[in-house]
Formats: C-alpha cells, structure tokens, sequence
C-alpha cells in the first residue's frame, strides 16, 4: 500500500477511508460499511485489513460513512454515499486512478448501493457516466423495503415485507441498468435475506436476459465472509470478489 488518507468529503462531516496502491492507472473500489443503518464505521478493522488484500492486487480501496439513524431518515444515507462516490470521482485521478469503479457494500451497504444501482433519482446524481462502473458487488444485501425504514419510518415489524419506492425491487424493468453484478448470501443469514436475494435476481433475468449476474453462498452467518477471516487468514469476500473482478 502507498497511502492511506482520512478524507472529510461533505459539509456534513461525513468522511471516507482512501488506501492507495503501489501502481497507477488502478480502478477503484468503493465500500459502503453495514450495520442496520443504526451503527458501523468506515474504519472498522475487517474493513482495513480487507483494503490491504485490495490494494496488493493492484485496486484503490475507499470505505465512506454515512449518517445513521436516528440522525437521519430516508433517502438521507443514500444521497451520503453519493457525495462520497463523487469525491472520489473528482479526485481519484490526483492519486494515479483511472476513474472506473466498483460499487460494494455489506448488508445496509449493499442495500444502498442497490438504491444507487437502480434509481435513476440517485444514479443520475452521479458526477459520472454510468458506464465507469465496472461491476456491483452485494453482500448480503435486503432487495425489499429495509427492515429500518419499516420500523423507524413505518412503525412496522422489522420481519414484514415491503416492496415500494424504498425496495430495490420496485426499480427492476428493461430500462434496468446494472449489468455486472456479484450477490453473496450465507447459509445462515438473516431470516429470508437469501429468499429476497433469489426473488430479486429472478426478475432481474426475467427484464435483462443478457445481464452478467453471479450468485454465491458461502457458509457461515450474516456477512460473515467480510466480517471473519477463514483458515487462511482471509476474509472471503476479498477471495471471492477478487475472483470475480479478474474475469469482467
């Protein structure tokens, strides 16, 4: 790694983590951190060994933060992770990047990149074509209506089932954008998390029968494959979606 810079990226306070490979003309990785949209943090130690393993393969790894309830409702945290995928965009160039993407992020954080994915309400206010994106990686994402929103928002059962304009779902049709996408579920996650990630992926290839689509489970609970290291001391989601980058 060449450099690691604690960035503050918006009038809110809100920051990001930038690390830095050892190369240039490297394409970055843009993580937005889980936690319920109630907790987490952009410097949480998984996520720093994890930008280690990314930048020895040759990418630029950022972590950003988000406001979190119950500082913030709906669409606030999303319209965060914009401004934060912006900064980069307008400045990842000084640091010898070539200004194409991946967008990941882990539970709450996939379910935001997910809104991003599809809305064109947030991806049109992306400061860059659509098309630097190389790929989306989901792990252990909620396609539905966030559980959050139906309990903080709703005043419903986290459980209950939603499918409305805070449901990745409800953007899915031909005029759907996203082309290269990774899901990762677990065996043991949280109750229906991999059924939504099924219905989800279904009607994605029902509207886009062409769509480069992946789905992986891996053993264990609830994001343990970022959240874990395995017997070789790696934390699986950097194995798997290193695996994934390597053949777009």
């Amino acid at each position: 790694m060449k450099e690691y810079l604690d960035i503050t990226f918006d009038n809110l306070g809100n920051k990001l983590d930038l690390y830095i490979p050892d190369s240039k003309g490297f394409s970055t990785i843009i993580y937005i951190h889980g936690g319920g949209l109630i907790e987490g943090d952009k410097s949480q130690d998984n996520y720093k060994e994890m930008a280690n393993s990314f930048t020895k393969s040759g990418y630029a790894f950022t972590s950003l933060n988000y406001r979190l309830y119950p500082n913030v409702k709906y669409p606030g945290y999303i319209l965060d992770a914009i401004d934060g995928i912006n900064y980069i965009y307008n400045h990842i160039v000084e640091f010898g990047g070539d200004k194409r993407f991946i967008i990941s992020g882990q539970s709450a954080g996939a379910y935001i990149a997910l809104m991003i994915a599809l809305n064109k309400e947030f991806y049109g206010l992306l400061n860059f074509d659509y098309s630097l994106i190389k790929g989306w990686i989901f792990d252990s994402a909620q396609t539905t209506t966030h559980f959050r929103i139906l309990e903080r928002e709703y005043e419903l059962d986290p459980y209950a089932e939603r499918i409305d304009k805070c449901a990745p779902l409800y953007y899915l049709d031909k005029k759907t954008k996203l082309n290269n996408a990774l899901f990762i579920v677990y065996e043991n996650d949280i109750i229906k998390r991999k059924q939504q990630n099924e219905l989800f992926i279904e009607t994605l290839k029902y509207f886009k029968n062409d769509v480069n689509v992946t789905t992986i489970t891996l053993k264990g609970s609830h994001c343990h494959g970022s959240i874990m290291k395995d017997d070789d001391n790696e934390y699986e989601y950097v194995k798997v979606a290193l695996s994934w980058l390597s053949k777009l």
